[in-house]
C-alpha cells in the first residue's frame, strides 16, 4: 500500500514511517521545507520525501492522487500561553487543509492522529471512553481545545464521505531528547528533583500507535481509538524510572499551594526571557487529575496488542543507550 505520511520527521510520524517500511508499505513522508530528518536517517532510502507546507493545498491534493491512504501526524504539542496562533495554525488549519485536499476522493482512507486531550473532561466521571462528549471546562487546555477543533474538522469531512479513522494516543512514551515530550520526565528524574504531582498518567507505547495505524490500514477501519496501555500513579512511573537511571526518585507529594507557586513563577520566567514554561496552570492541574482513558475498543476491534510497561521501559532505555554510543 501508498501511504502518505504528514509530519513524517516528528517523533510519532517517524515511528509509523518505520514501521510502516518495515511491513512493505510505500511511504511518502511530507514535511516542511528544510525539516530535520534526522528521526528518518535508518530508512531515508527507502522513502520518498516530499516538502511542502500543508497550506499548499494543491500540493498536497496532487501528492494524494497518487497514494492510497493519508496518515495525518503533522501538528504541535505545547501548553505555553506565547504559541496559541501556532497552536491553532498547525492542529486546525492543517487538519483543515488535509480534509479539504483529500475531499473528494472516494477511494482513500484518511487516519488521523488526535489525543486524549480532544475527549475533554466531565465533572465527575474519571473514566473516559471514545464515547465521551466534549464539554466546555476550565480543565481543557488551549492544545486540548485545538485537537478537538481538529477533530471537528475530520467529522465534516466525513460526513461529505470521507472514509477517517481518528486515533487518540494518551501520553506517548519514546526514545526522544529529555527536553521534548515524554523524554521530560526522563529529564526530571535525572535532576533527582524532591517532588511528584499527586495525580495519574496514562501512558501508551509509540510502537503501539504505529501498529495501530497499520491494523486501520488493513481493516479500513473508520472508527474513534483511544490508544492507550496503562494508568498509574506519577510517583510509580518517577520511580520505575529512577530505578532505571539508578537516581534518588522523587520522594516529596507536590499539593495545589506548592504547584500553584510553581506555576506562577514560571510563568513569570517565561513572560521575562520568552521561553517555554516548566510548569503552566494547565499542566499543573493536569498532573494533579485521576482520570483514566480507557484503551479497550482498540483491543476489541482493531486486535491491538500493547507491549507491557516493562517492554516500553527497556525499549526506551535501550534505545537511549544505542544513541548514547553512536
Amino acid at each position: 500500500m501508498k501511504v502518505l505520511i504528514t509530519g513524517a520527521n516528528g517523533l510519532l510520524g517517524s515511528c509509523i514511517s518505520q514501521h510502516l517500511v518495515h511491513l512493505g508499505h510505500h511511504v511518502v513522508a511530507a514535511v516542511r521545507p528544510g525539516a530535520d530528518l534526522s528521526l528518518l536517517s535508518d530508512i531515508k532510502d527507502q522513502l520518498n520525501v516530499k516538502h511542502l507546507e500543508l497550506s499548499d493545498v494543491t500540493t498536497l491534493r496532487k501528492l494524494i492522487e497518487e497514494v492510497d491512504a493519508v496518515v495525518h501526524c503533522a501538528g504541535m504539542v505545547s501548553f505555553s500561553p506565547h504559541v496559541k496562533s501556532q497552536l491553532f495554525e498547525a492542529n486546525v488549519k492543517g487538519t483543515a487543509n488535509v480534509c479539504h485536499a483529500i475531499s473528494g476522493f472516494a477511494d482513500k482512507q484518511l487516519i488521523h492522529i488526535s489525543s486524549v486531550a480532544a475527549l475533554g473532561r466531565s465533572p465527575g466521571i474519571l473514566e473516559i471512553n471514545e464515547e465521551q462528549q466534549w464539554e466546555e471546562s476550565e480543565d481543557n487546555s488551549y492544545y486540548a481545545c485545538t485537537k478537538y477543533w481538529a477533530e471537528l474538522e475530520v467529522f465534516r469531512a466525513t460526513a461529505e464521505g470521507l472514509k477517517a479513522s481518528i486515533l487518540c494516543p494518551s501520553i506517548v512514551i519514546a526514545p526522544t531528547d529529555i527536553k521534548r515530550s515524554s523524554g521530560r520526565l526522563i529529564g526530571y528524574v535525572l535532576k533527582e528533583l524532591p517532588f511528584y504531582p499527586r495525580g495519574v498518567v496514562n501512558l501508551v507505547d509509540v510502537r503501539d500507535i504505529a501498529k495501530a495505524v497499520d491494523l486501520c490500514l488493513q481493516k479500513k477501519s473508520t472508527g474513534r481509538y483511544i490508544l492507550s496501555s496503562r494508568q498509574m500513579e506519577y510517583k510509580e512511573l518517577l520511580e520505575a524510572l529512577a530505578l532505571k537511571l539508578n537516581k534518588r526518585p522523587p520522594r516529596y507529594p507536590l499539593g495545589k499551594f506548592l504547584s500553584g507557586i510553581l506555576w506562577r513563577v514560571e510563568w513569570i520566567r517565561s513572560w521575562l526571557f520568552k521561553s517555554d514554561p516548566l510548569i503552566t496552570k494547565e499542566t499543573a492541574k493536569i498532573s494533579g487529575g485521576h482520570y483514566k482513558f480507557s484503551g479497550n475498543k482498540a483491543v476489541r476491534e482493531l486486535g491491538l496488542q500493547y507491549y507491557s510497561f516493562e517492554d516500553t521501559l527497556n525499549f526506551v532505555f535501550t534505545s537511549l543507550v544505542d544513541n548514547k554510543s553512536h
